[in-house]
């Protein structure tokens, strides 16, 4: 039976970005990032330590008030993605969990919550599955490869003297970026633009290890299920 309700475009959206929700990550790094690799403050030389069995949390906060919040749990392979309203109005929730093998979509139709589960084929939940085991927060700091940077006047912000504040420009973009010496881990990362000889924050993007639990990869709301032709069949409406 094929889903009739106005939320059965949003599972097809849903089935189309699981994927590439764990490819792109929500990240600006790329867009921002140079070709060539220049390090001026020496971040490869901090090594990235993670803690063990922790979950990684990132929110995103955009100037118009939106924001979004990422969970990514590396030791049970499973992750969630919010995105809510300069309000605060949840706009729609993805979960993947089983390994990467099972999608919760959430949505919002006028303030009642709507949920769709169902499996990926095979190919795609083996490649989640592989995504799932990688550090987000690695992959951040990774990245920050591609820049220079050059430690702010506000670096050495903690009392133990364990957190650096680093920025880099390019072009009409500016970063600053909060980070932990001891562990390699960003902190924070606040994204500038210059707009009319002005700067202006366009995002802020906070990073944070967190004590996991079970109720953070449910959906919190009754999923119905979707067989899997339904997905098929929807995408192809899509595309």
């Amino acid at each position: 039976m094929k889903a009739k309700t106005k939320w059965a475009n949003h599972i097809a959206i849903a089935a189309l970005t699981s994927i590439l929700l764990l490819l792109t990550l929500y990240f600006t790094f790329e867009i921002f990032a140079e070709k060539s690799r220049q390090d001026f403050y020496g971040l490869s030389q901090v090594e990235f330590v993670s803690p063990n069995s922790k979950v990684e949390y990132i929110r995103f906060d955009q100037n118009d008030g939106s924001y979004e919040e990422h969970w990514r749990d590396v030791e049970n392979k499973q992750e969630r993605h919010d995105r809510y309203s300069k309000d605060g109005e949840l706009i729609n929730r993805l979960i993947v969990v089983d390994s990467g093998k099972t999608v919760i979509s959430v949505g919002n139709e006028g303030g009642k919550l709507e949920a769709y589960t169902w499996e990926l084929p095979s190919k795609d939940a083996d490649e989640n599955n592989e995504l799932l085991q990688k550090s987000l927060i690695k992959e951040v700091k990774d990245q920050m490869y591609d820049k220079k940077w050059t430690l702010s006047k506000n670096s050495k912000l903690a009392k133990n003297n364990s957190v650096d504040e680093v920025e880099s420009i390019e072009g009409e973009v500016k970063e600053i970026v909060q980070l932990d010496t001891v562990t390699g881990v960003p902190l924070k990362r606040e994204v500038f633009e210059f707009i009319g000889g002005k700067e202006e924050k366009v995002l802020t993007e906070t990073y944070q290890f967190i004590e996991g639990s079970t109720y953070l990869f449910e959906a919190n709301v009754n999923a119905k299920e979707v067989p899997a032709d339904d997905i098929v069949d929807q995408r192809r409406c899509v595309e």
